[in-house]
């Protein structure tokens, strides 16, 4: 057994001995933490239908709790009813996910650590926005944001992916101004992280700079957006970044890299990415290459 699965076996086994404490007792919010933490740990161990059986019985017993008056911290509240919104998220029922998450919603305002609330608040918010619940997202992605003051890599990762999916959200209402600064925020922490070696997500960070780009440019800013561009370009053409980046969605970088070099005027360099992106798609055959370049700088003119 590895060394990770023995210490999460290990909590398994101690919180199987507090749940079994607890539950010759009434009913009270240490049996509701205890219920969510366990779940996730069978979560971790693989165990999704018992993981699920503890979040629905989290719940449940929250649900009692707040009926009768009783004083629950509203951190554990948001975190239970989000553990049991994240297994509907995954088992594809919208409906179900969406009205739970709205019971953890309601403890936002009243978070006594909002900071270390910020990645279940950032995973409802991705979950919501999944199922097109733009307006349910809002308060999430917002909570979410709490991690702006965190200094530790993994909170600045999440602030780093809470910016760019705020920004996401203000590029659907076509809020541009705003998006452009939550991007840029974004692009700054990003790079920060990467220049650390610390960022989690390339992928994220080489889109965050694409959706920058197509802000500034929206916002006429076309000076900045050849900045970003620029940046981006160099990154996509060092491989030591790029080896990160699957091939598909390294094939959308660089189409988006040429469509803004063309909207900004620069044709030749945008050929050259124009000319990556096909070859991910097109081997062998250069003639078939010039082609489909050839078609995407024409279309593009």
């Amino acid at each position: 057994m590895q060394s990770s699965d023995a210490h999460l076996e290990k909590a398994l086994s101690e919180y199987n001995a507090r749940i079994s404490e607890l539950e010759n007792g009434p009913v009270t919010s240490d049996l509701v933490d205890a219920l969510q933490k366990r779940g996730k740990v069978l979560t971790l161990l693989g165990y999704g239908v018992s993981a699920a059986e503890d979040f629905i019985d989290a719940a449940e017993h929250l649900d009692s709790l707040l009926e009768d008056g009783k004083d629950v911290l509203p951190d554990l509240c948001l975190r239970t009813y989000a553990a049991l919104g994240s297994v509907y998220a995954d088992d594809d029922d919208a409906d179900a996910m969406r009205e739970i998450y709205a019971k953890a919603a309601a403890f936002i305002p009243r978070l006594t650590d909002p900071v270390s609330c910020a990645r279940t608040c950032l995973r409802c918010a991705e979950d919501l926005c999944d199922a097109d619940f733009q307006d349910d997202c809002v308060p999430f992605a917002e909570a979410a944001l709490a991690s702006r003051r965190a200094e530790d890599s993994n909170g600045r990762n999440i602030c780093f992916e809470a910016l760019c999916l705020a920004a996401d959200l203000k590029i659907d209402d076509k809020q541009y101004p705003r998006a452009a600064n939550l991007l840029n925020e974004a692009a700054r922490l990003g790079g920060e992280l990467l220049d650390s070696g610390d960022l989690y997500d390339p992928t994220a960070y080489a889109f965050c700079l694409v959706n920058l780009c197509e802000c500034l440019m929206e916002i006429d800013d076309r000076e900045a957006a050849r900045m970003y561009t620029d940046a981006l370009s160099s990154l996509l053409d060092d491989k030591q970044f790029s080896d990160r980046i699957d091939s598909q969605d390294l094939s959308d970088l660089h189409g988006a890299v040429g469509k803004n070099l063309m909207e900004l005027g620069s044709v030749e360099e945008a050929e050259k990415h124009l000319l990556r992106q096909a070859a991910f798609s097109l081997k062998g055959d250069d003639s078939i290459l010039r082609e489909a370049i050839q078609q995407k700088l024409d279309g593009s003119r």
